[in-house]
């Protein structure tokens, strides 16, 4: 590890030194000529993931080195810049331009979104959830299944469904006799998989983000991020995948590799094993009764006011353009694509987040569950958990500004580079490979997608001729590997939050976590590629991939899956 940092960090200074020697010879550096610089801020960002561990710190460091070359190798400018030009730029523009909403709307939905599950917690709704499904559990293999099941009643937050699953779920399947490490599994492959592909969650705002960034990069009108958003869901092979995995490898109760071993040892414990003494994840005892419509009460009104929301935005902005529009003009008609396209989304989700937020609460007192303090107070918590990925978010946002083609150019640079020899049909499959190696070595799913997909839309554009097509099946394709890439690779990663969460809810080592989980995931990720990637480039139907990668996940544990009796 030592010596490729070293060899990274080389390269690095190699670079720099050669950006220096031509600035002394007095030749001008232009935007489109920063060539390999243009990658810098990419590089530090790994480097310092891996030599930190903070992706915070990480990310910070990379806007810093990528403003250097920006401000003529003058560090203090650069540290100023750093500041005031690109990260208060990520937020409000810094060049007297109007001010664009989208990433305030972005921020504060996201603190909305997390304020309603601090509610849900602390009102007993989350558990309310879980609760009556428990007593279907009586079989091995029914326990499994109903574990993974739960995974979709926490579908809005992956940090919830971590904590909340694992830890509801952990007395039962340790009656059960299933292994801790299949626990963790079960958690960890129903959290983020679902998250990301679910219409509305923690996840939607993160995800559309950082393809507006990219339809930016492209081209693209950024108000289709959404459409476009939804477009991808069955290029998502891996997490949808995935899911079937764990479903069948729990109906089924077979196993293969570690996974296999811990089983047949938890088979053969007498006792249960002991509770976990973590307090972060045992049930407080003060926490108000399980009742379920303080939560279904507010999802409901999630779900319906975006749905109605958007349907309202989308056909009020499609008359006020058939009113302005010449009589010539063909009017634009009432699609389900057109409208999501003019929805205005992120102002709904807002809008939608913040109603949901102020019906938990209500709904919490008026089932007289606990006070109005004790709401307010876990509204709060709820918000606070969200702080650190705002900030990842804001970082992330100010990264894309300076790669992009008034800055540094990167995406210019590398799609000059795949011109020629990346081909359009490899694209997807490329971009999976990419986001999983990425995510793999800083263990944040959301910073590869922040790094990623801005620049492979470009090179999606380009390689489509430089003719802006979002829907076209390679856009779709990179942009879906790109997400279930970095799902991926944060899945395999030591590192990653999500995994060393499932393994402290799930009361498992997390090294043996990681290592009866590895095997899974990249089994699901090789089907993938082969049944998912490859050939939905060279314009095979994802409708028609996603049943073959289901049988072949069948096959794949019906032949080396063995149940541990």
């Amino acid at each position: 590890m030592k010596n490729s940092l070293s060899c990274l960090i080389g390269l690095c200074a190699l670079i720099l030194n050669a950006a220096v020697a031509n600035a002394a010879d007095g030749s001008e550096v232009a935007i489109s000529d920063y060539g390999w610089l243009s990658l810098l801020p990419a590089i530090v960002a790994v480097i310092l993931a891996i030599a930190t561990r903070q992706v915070i710190v990480a990310l910070v460091g990379a806007i810093f080195a990528g403003a250097l070359p920006l401000a003529d190798w003058q560090p203090f400018t650069a540290a100023v810049r750093t500041v005031d030009t690109y990260i208060v730029g990520a937020l409000v523009p810094v060049d007297g331009s109007a001010a664009d909403p989208f990433y305030m709307q972005v921020i504060l939905m996201t603190f909305f979104l997390g304020g309603l599950v601090g509610v849900l917690v602390r009102s007993g709704g989350a558990a309310g959830l879980i609760q009556p499904l428990l007593k279907f559990a009586t079989t091995r293999e029914r326990g499994q299944v109903l574990t993974a099941a739960t995974g979709f009643l926490i579908f809005f937050d992956d940090y919830a469904n971590t904590i909340l699953v694992g830890g509801t779920m952990r007395p039962l399947t340790d009656r059960l006799k299933i292994s801790r490490e299949k626990l963790a599994f079960l958690v960890d492959a129903t959290a983020a998989p679902i998250a990301g592909l679910a219409i509305v969650s923690t996840w939607v705002g993160v995800e559309i983000g950082y393809i507006g960034e990219g339809c930016k990069e492209a081209g693209l009108n950024p108000d289709s991020a959404y459409a476009i958003f939804l477009a991808t869901l069955p290029y998502r092979f891996y997490p949808l995948y995935l899911i079937a995995f764990v479903f069948l490898i729990g109906w089924t109760g077979r196993d293969f590799g570690p996974m296999r071993e811990a089983e047949a040892r938890a088979r053969d414990i007498e006792e249960a094993p002991a509770a976990t003494t973590d307090p972060s994840v045992e049930h407080n005892a003060n926490e108000a009764r399980p009742n379920i419509w303080n939560a279904a009460v507010p999802l409901a009104v999630l779900l319906i006011s975006l749905t109605a929301g958007m349907i309202w935005a989308g056909t009020s902005s499609i008359a006020a353009e058939n009113i302005d529009s010449s009589f010539e003009a063909k009017p634009v008609e009432y699609t389900v694509q057109n409208i999501l396209d003019r929805s205005d989304s992120t102002r709904m989700l807002l809008l939608a987040s913040a109603a949901a937020s102020a019906i938990a609460v209500l709904m919490g007192v008026a089932t007289r569950s606990t006070s109005l303090a004790e709401l307010v107070a876990g509204w709060l918590t709820g918000v606070k958990s969200m702080v650190e990925a705002v900030t990842v978010l804001i970082l992330a946002w100010a990264i894309a500004t300076i790669c992009d083609a008034d800055h540094l150019g990167t995406a210019t640079y590398l799609s000059g580079l795949a011109t020629g020899i990346v081909s359009p049909a490899m694209l997807p499959a490329i971009a999976f490979v990419l986001a999983a190696v990425v995510a793999l070595c800083i263990g944040s799913s959301w910073t590869t997608m922040a790094l990623l997909i801005p620049s492979l839309m470009a090179i999606a554009a380009d390689l489509n001729g430089g003719v802006p097509e979002p829907f076209s099946a390679v856009q779709l394709g990179t942009v879906g590997a790109v997400l279930a890439g970095a799902i991926f690779g944060d899945h395999c990663s030591p590192i990653s939050d999500t995994t060393v969460l499932s393994s402290a809810a799930s009361g498992c080592d997390h090294l043996r976590h990681v290592i009866t989980q590895a095997p899974y995931a990249v089994t699901v990720a090789v089907i993938s590629l082969v049944c998912g990637y490859v050939p939905s480039g060279f314009g095979v139907s994802p409708w028609l991939l996603l049943p073959i990668g289901f049988a072949t996940i069948f096959l794949t544990i019906r032949v080396f899956g063995r149940k541990s009796v």
